[in-house]
Formats: C-alpha cells, structure tokens, sequence
C-alpha cells in the first residue's frame, strides 16, 4: 500500500488522494478526520470544494484531557449542548453559556474555543445529514475490531490466516 515511514504528513494525504483519483473518484463530497497533519489542505487542493470536518469525538476526547477528572463529566455535557443543537443560533447561545461558565478554567476555554471553531462549520449543513458526517468512530470501531483479533496471536503463518482472523472478528 503506502510506505510506512512517511507517516501522515502532507505528502502521505498527497499520495493517498492522487491514488484514489488514479482509481477514477472524481469527487469526494465530505472528509471526516481525526485531525492528522496534512489532510486539510492536501484534500482541499485534491478535491476542491470538499467539506472537511474535524472528528467531534477526538475533539471530545482532547478537551477531557484539559479538564480534571470531576469536572470533565459537566464539561463534555455542555460542550455537547453545543455541537448537538439543532441550528447554529443554538449552537452560538451554547457556546456563549459555554464560555460564561468556564472563563476562568484557562485552558479549557482555551481550547474549547479552538473546537468550537472546528464545529461551526458542521451546522451549514442540513441537520439529517450533520448528524452522520460529526464523527468517523463507525471505521475505528470496525479497526479496533479487526486489531483485537490479533492481540496475543504473535506471528502468522500466512497471509490467508490473518484474512481469517479479520473475517471472523467483523
């Protein structure tokens, strides 16, 4: 596939989106990521006009790491008000609560409001198909699934039983 040791830097997103054109995608409608460098810009100038959302659970998970482990319970949940409400004038007034109730927690205002900026653009979507395209968790579940049939195996005889192995953990 893709050689290993130019992880995921522009170059890598380059290669990958110059692949999938090469199997003839014309056009690619919504990009959901976790974040990795590269892929924003690089799809852009592949597939202009692609819409590219940053994965609203990493974002969850990243600001956790920013709250202590009493507060990160009410911190998710009001984050959540934002990103799940129903237009973005609701979404703004939540953000505003947001950062009513947390300006003086610095670093998670601080960082919240970076994620913020990262949402926003979710809500110029429609809200049936926002709520499908917020997230990329459905293909890491299906990965974590294939990685956990391989924990504790060691090395494989061949190629076919490690297909094996991914067939029967989906």
């Amino acid at each position: 596939l893709y050689d290993k040791n130019i992880g995921e830097s522009k170059t890598f997103w380059t290669e990958v989106f110059e692949d999938l054109k090469d199997r003839g995608v014309k056009k690619i409608l919504f990009l959901v990521s976790d974040g990795v460098s590269g892929i924003t810009e690089t799809s852009k100038e592949a597939f202009p006009g692609v819409f590219h959302q940053i994965c609203v659970v990493h974002l969850v998970r990243n600001l956790k790491k920013y709250a202590t482990k009493t507060l990160s319970k009410e911190v998710i949940k009001d984050f959540k008000k934002v990103y799940s409400a129903p237009n973005k004038e609701i979404a703004l007034l939540n953000r505003d609560e947001f950062n009513e109730k947390y300006k003086n927690k610095n670093t998670i205002y601080k960082y919240a409001n970076k994620y913020f900026d990262l949402i926003m653009p979710l809500f110029d979507l429609p809200e049936n198909i926002r709520k499908y395209i917020y997230t990329n968790n459905i293909v890491e579940s299906v990965n974590s699934k294939i990685q956990r049939g391989f924990y504790g195996r060691g090395a494989l005889p061949n190629k076919e039983s490690a297909l094996n192995i991914i067939y029967l953990n989906l």
